[in-house]
C-alpha cells in the first residue's frame, strides 16, 4: 500500500512541480534579482542605479519595465538583458520618476514623475512600447497635485486612471496631497478629494481596486494619531470613507505600499513601523483588513530577525497560497530580506538575507510564470555542494556537504512551504524522517553566512 501511496505521490508531485515554476523578480537600491519559488535560487540579473522606491511590471511584449535614476529602462527575463528605453530630460520632460509604469488597456505605458514641469510639481507621461516615444500629458500645478510618489490604476469600467499625490491640492494648507483621476483619452484630470490631516493625508503610496469596483488606499500621515490611515473610495457614488485609524500598535506610517485583495477576500498591507514590539515602537506589521466587517487584525509582526521596515507591498502566489514580500532593513545583514507569509498559519519565512551594499528594497515584487523546469530528477542530480544518500529513505537519510564547517537547511515540502530550519556542523549531517508523510520534499542549503548554495529533493517512502 505504502509503494502505491509513494508511485501517485511521485506522478502527482511531478506534474505539481513542473506547473509551479513561478519566478519572483524585484530591485534591491543596486540590482535587478529572481528568486525561483522551486528551486530556492537567487541570481541577480543586472545592476540598476538608485532605483529608490521603483518596481517591476510586465508589459504585453513580455518584457519587465522599471525605473532607475532618471530612465526607465526594459528587461527581457528570457535573455537576462537590460536596456535604457527613455531618459527623463527634466523641465517639461519629467524628472525623478518614482513607483512603477502601468500599461493601460490602450498599450501604453503611463507613469509620473514627482519632479519637472513648468512648476517642478511632476508630470504624466506616456511612453509607447513599440515606437519608443514619451509624451509629457500632463503638467501638475500644486492645486492638482504636486509630487506624485506611487502609480497608477485602471478601473476596470470607466478605463479612467487613478493616482494619489503626496503634496498639493485644494485643502487649506495646500500641502496634504490629493486622490486624482486622468482620463486617458481626453488627457483631463479630476481631483477627487484633497486630503486634511484629520482623515489622513501626504499619501505616498498607491491605490488599488477590488473585486467590489471600491478604490482602497493609505496615507502615510495624519488621522486620529497622525500614524496614517485607511481609506475607501466609490467612483459609481463618489462616496469617500474613512475605514481605519492607525495607531501604532496595528500599524503605523505606510508609505509606498498598496494593498492586496487576497483569495479569502481579505485585505492585506504592511507599515513599515508599530506593532505592539518596543512599545508601539516595532519594526513594521503586516495587517489584514476585512471589507465587510470593518475589522482590522495584526497577522505578523516583524522583529528585526526576519525583517524590519517593509515600505512595499505584498503579492499572492495563489498555487501555493503564500505571500511574499521585501523588508528594507533587518534580517541577518540587517539589509533587508525577501520573505513569504502564510496567511493560514500566521508564519513568516525569510528566503533570502540581502547584504549590505547589495540589498535595502524598498519595492514589491512581480510574480511570473516561466517555462518548465526539467523535472525533479534533473534538479536532483546537479548538486555538486551536496549529496543526499539514501533517496528515497524510510527513517533517515544523510547529507553530505562539499566543504566541512557550519551549514544551515531549510526543509521545504513539495508547495515549497517550509517545515523545518536546521543548524548543522561539520562534513555531514544525518537528517531523521520523524513525522514526515511519504512523498516528495526539497531541502536548501545554505553555508555559515546564510549565503544560498544548493537545492536538492528527498523522496521519503
Amino acid at each position: 500500500m505504502k509503494k502505491i501511496i509513494l508511485i501517485i505521490s511521485l506522478i502527482i508531485s511531478t506534474l505539481f512541480v513542473k506547473a509551479q515554476d513561478y519566478v519572483l523578480y524585484g530591485m534591491t537600491q543596486y540590482s535587478l534579482f529572481s528568486y525561483d519559488i522551486t528551486t530556492g535560487m537567487y541570481s541577480v540579473c543586472d545592476n540598476v542605479s538608485n532605483p529608490v522606491y521603483s518596481s517591476l511590471m510586465q508589459a504585453s511584449n513580455g518584457l519587465l519595465y522599471g525605473l532607475e535614476n532618471e530612465s526607465l529602462f526594459s528587461f527581457d527575463p528570457k535573455t537576462n538583458n537590460l536596456n535604457v528605453v527613455y531618459t527623463f530630460a527634466g523641465g517639461v520632460f519629467g524628472q525623478s520618476p518614482g513607483g512603477k509604469p502601468l500599461q493601460a488597456k490602450d498599450g501604453y505605458l503611463y507613469g509620473m514623475t514627482t519632479m519637472g514641469g513648468v512648476a517642478n510639481n511632476g508630470v504624466i507621461y506616456r511612453f509607447d512600447p513599440l515606437s519608443g516615444k514619451d509624451t509629457t500629458l500632463l503638467e501638475f500645478n500644486s492645486k492638482n497635485g504636486s509630487e506624485p510618489e506611487g502609480y497608477f490604476m485602471q478601473d476596470s469600467i470607466s478605463g479612467l486612471l487613478y493616482a494619489m499625490t503626496e503634496q498639493g491640492g485644494i485643502s487649506t494648507s495646500s500641502s496634504d496631497g490629493v486622490l486624482l483621476s486622468f482620463d486617458p483619452k481626453t488627457y483631463k484630470d479630476s481631483v477627487i478629494m484633497s486630503f486634511i490631516p484629520k482623515s489622513g493625508n501626504r499619501p505616498e503610496g498607491s491605490v488599488m481596486q477590488a473585486k467590489n469596483r471600491i478604490i482602497y488606499g493609505m496615507c502615510g500621515s495624519g488621522g486620529k494619531n497622525n500614524d496614517g490611515t485607511l481609506f475607501s473610495y466609490d467612483p459609481v457614488s463618489g462616496k469617500e470613507t474613512l475605514l481605519l485609524n492607525f495607531n501604532d500598535t496595528n500599524g503605523a506610517v505606510p508609505f509606498y505600499g498598496v494593498l492586496l485583495e487576497a483569495s479569502n477576500g481579505l485585505l492585506y498591507g504592511m507599515t513599515p513601523n508599530g506593532g505592539k514590539l518596543n512599545g508601539g515602537y516595532g519594526d513594521g506589521v503586516i495587517f489584514a483588513y476585512n471589507a465587510f466587517t470593518g475589522k482590522d487584525s495584526v497577522v505578523y509582526e516583524f522583529d528585526s530577525i526576519h525583517g524590519a521596515q517593509p515600505y512595499g507591498s505584498l503579492i499572492e502566489d495563489t498555487a501555493n497560497g503564500l505571500f511574499y514580500g521585501l523588508t528594507e532593513l533587518g534580517g541577518y545583514y540587517n539589509a533587508g530580506v525577501l520573505f513569504s507569509f502564510d496567511p493560514k498559519t500566521g508564519k513568516d519565512s525569510v528566503l533570502v538575507n540581502f547584504k549590505v551594499g547589495a540589498g535595502a528594497p524598498l519595492g514589491e515584487l512581480l510574480l511570473l510564470r516561466i517555462n518548465p523546469p526539467a523535472g525533479i530528477d534533473e534538479l536532483a542530480s546537479n548538486n555538486s555542494g551536496m549529496q543526499v544518500f539514501p533517496s528515497p529513505f524510510n527513517t533517515s537519510t544523510t547529507i553530505v556537504f562539499s566543504e566541512a564547517g557550519k551549514h544551515y537547511l531549510e526543509l521545504d515540502d513539495i508547495t515549497g512551504r517550509q517545515l523545518e530550519e536546521i543548524e548543522c556542523n561539520g562534513k555531514q549531517y544525518e537528517l531523521q524522517r520523524n513525522n514526515l508523510a511519504p512523498g516528495i520534499y526539497f531541502i536548501k542549503a545554505f553555508d555559515q553566512e546564510h549565503d544560498y548554495l544548493v537545492t536538492t529533493k528527498i523522496v521519503v517512502e
